[in-house]
């Protein structure tokens, strides 16, 4: 789904990433590696589609926020990622704080 020119920044971290096949390799590598656990729960930015992402924590035995990603979409593609690695933003998009387990009462 990502467009030819895509891009991916992760403020406040000054990397980034231009071009599908770069977009991918970090993702294939990083946080899509496999070895973290992940859900995601719809938002909206600036009228934009967004997702908190929550990451499982072993310690706590819940999802914890990790980041807000904005999709900026160009018809079906993925034009850019932006990946605001700030927990604390969680609350001003209605957010949940952490996630449980699914399946347990907490």
């Amino acid at each position: 789904m990502l467009a030819d020119d895509a891009k991916l920044a992760m403020p406040p971290l000054p990397a980034w990433y231009r071009g599908r096949e770069q977009v991918a390799i970090f993702l294939g590598g990083g946080p899509l590696a496999g070895t973290t656990r992940w859900r995601l729960i719809p938002a909206r930015a600036n009228g934009q589609l967004a997702f908190g992402a929550y990451a499982w924590d072993d310690t706590t035995q819940s999802f914890m926020p990790r980041a807000v990603d904005v999709l900026t979409l160009r018809g079906a593609q993925i034009q850019e990622i932006t990946a605001f690695l700030t927990p604390d933003a969680f609350p001003r998009f209605d957010l949940p704080a952490i996630l449980p387990e699914p399946g347990t009462n907490s």
